[in-house]
């Protein structure tokens, strides 16, 4: 009797195990954003920079569906939605004086993609187009506007869009060829030079999963230079273990359960996008760049070793190749994969290291002295 109770506690336990495991490793993919079908509020003179009590910079921006965005531009953590009639109530006011203005562009490649445009009102800089990192991502994240803002602040004409399947962007990013995304930001910054022929010099900023896919983007669009901020150099499978054993330790595993628990959570990662994962694990972006070669920075975070990318690991496989022909790069202490402080601020060195290095760009050949 007891051996019967014994054996069929056993196989229930299996069974139990059994089907945790199918649920586990077959979480089902990530949500795609519902369609946006409402018709959002014009840009007219209530977007635009504002003064904030304790003279904190804001820029307000029709939100995607409905109302505003007000971004704090001196917090990223701090941005807000608001009703229209909402827009300049104290102790808010519009600026005097406004850097740049905003303005909507769209694309049909054939899937319609949107976007920002910042156009400085003193135009000393060239064209960019921000490539966006993984998952969801639009113009209602913080950070990409900080970063279009430091840029356009600098005088440099800043494509900010929407990136495929999300905000009001059509097409699915989830199960998308890195190839595809790359097409997609070739086709912006084709459209940014038809738009602003006058610049000196066009490229790209790529963010995290955007640098991976810059200097593709950059080699089939002929662009003049290009930017990686917290991008791995290793394969993207390599970057997706190192995040996720990260994780683990992060976690509190023990130390014998790393390596188990790691190849578990990546196979369950990429069961969630399993054909994203087939086309792209091992998507490199050095092995792009030796295709393009063009003017090529990357920016790190140090800590960001401990987080998303394998920092040390990328600079070991730069400083591996030949000095006069690999890119440039900086590693960044005390900051992680957003290269921003602990007040939500970029480092201001990165900050200004960049604009230096994409002001190289500023003046068309003869123009300068």
């Amino acid at each position: 009797m007891i051996k019967t109770i014994l054996l069929g506690a056993s196989i229930i336990l299996v069974m139990i195990i059994a089907l945790g495991s199918v649920a586990f490793f077959t979480p089902g993919a990530p949500q795609l954003r519902e369609p946006i079908t409402t018709i959002p509020e014009p840009i007219d003179e209530r977007s635009g920079l504002y003064a904030g009590a304790d003279d904190s910079r804001w820029l307000v921006a029709p939100a995607l569906d409905n109302g505003f965005y007000r971004f704090n531009l001196d917090n990223r953590e701090d941005m807000e939605r608001i009703a229209a009639s909402a827009v300049a109530t104290r102790p808010f006011v519009r600026s005097p004086e406004q850097p740049y203005t905003l303005r909507n562009v769209a694309l049909e490649t054939p899937d319609a993609l949107e976007a920002w445009i910042f156009e400085p009102a003193e135009r000393s800089g060239v064209g960019i187009v921000i490539l966006h990192g993984s998952g969801d991502s639009d113009r209602s994240n913080s950070w990409y506007v900080m970063l279009a803002d430091s840029l356009a602040r600098a005088g440099h004409v800043v494509i900010l869009p929407d990136k495929r399947g999300s905000g009001r962007s059509d097409g699915d990013w989830r199960e998308t060829p890195l190839t595809i995304l790359a097409g997609d930001g070739a086709a912006w910054l084709t459209l940014l030079r038809s738009d602003q022929p006058e610049l000196s010099a066009y490229g790209f900023v790529g963010v995290s999963q955007g640098g991976t896919i810059t200097p593709e983007a950059a080699r089939i669009a002929g662009a003049d230079f290009g930017v990686a901020l917290s991008t791995s150099m290793t394969d993207l499978g390599e970057q997706l273990r190192r995040e996720v054993g990260n994780d683990v330790r992060a976690g509190g595993a023990p130390g014998f359960l790393h390596g188990v628990l790691t190849s578990a959570f990546v196979t369950r990662a990429k069961q969630r996008q399993p054909n994203f994962w087939l086309a792209n694990a091992g998507y490199n972006p050095l092995a792009h760049w030796r295709e393009w070669r063009g003017p090529f920075l990357i920016a790190f975070g140090a800590t960001d070793e401990d987080d998303n990318v394998p920092v040390l690991e990328s600079i070991a496989r730069l400083d591996a190749m030949p000095e006069s022909s690999r890119p440039e790069w900086r590693v960044y202490p005390g900051v992680g994969h957003s290269l921003m402080q602990e007040d939500s601020v970029f480092l201001p060195a990165f900050e200004a290291d960049l604009l230096a290095w994409l002001a190289r760009f500023g003046e068309r050949p003869g123009s300068g002295d």
